[in-house]
């Protein structure tokens, strides 16, 4: 792999997913095989992985595209994108305690996205003040997330199961 940014493994399916940041695409190698396994053309700087719960999407953040596209973990196909709009270079992700929901950090703006990945839609952007690259969560998510909200007096926030 050839400039390899982000790896991930899919625990169900023991594969290894490699994102190169330079090359635009995602690398898979089989585990037990030990042997290359496939590779998955992306967009412009693919950074940040997730894989769902049940191991059968492979979640990439595109930064240059301003998306997160979804990968069959199985056939390795393109299913779609979600276009976050965030207006920066989104840099992470963070998969929320429900494992439905996922944060996107954007290092070029002071705001995070919160992201549906059940119904792939972006559910809100909050600004936060500051540029971010990363983000932890913390045991007390669902009330910062009411708090950003009151404090830029925006519409109410879905409730986030943590």
């Amino acid at each position: 792999v050839k400039n390899p940014y982000a790896m991930i493994v899919n625990p169900t399916e023991t594969k290894l997913y490699v994102t190169s940041r330079t090359e635009n695409n995602l690398m898979i190698y089989d585990l037990l095989e030990s042997k290359y396994d496939g590779v998955v053309e992306l967009g412009n700087k693919p950074l940040d992985l997730l894989v769902s719960e049940d191991g059968q999407v492979i979640y990439v953040l595109e930064a240059g595209e301003d998306k997160i596209s979804y990968i069959d973990a199985n056939t390795h196909e393109l299913l779609g994108s979600i276009d976050l709009m965030s207006g920066g270079f989104p840099s992470s992700m963070v998969l929320l305690p429900n494992k439905k929901m996922v944060l996107v950090t954007n290092a070029e703006s002071d705001k995070i996205t919160l992201v549906d990945l059940e119904n792939k839609k972006v559910v809100t952007t909050i600004p936060i003040g500051i540029t971010s690259k990363t983000l932890v969560i913390g045991p007390t998510l669902t009330e910062q997330l009411k708090q950003a909200q009151i404090q830029q007096n925006q519409k109410p926030l879905p409730k986030v199961e943590e």
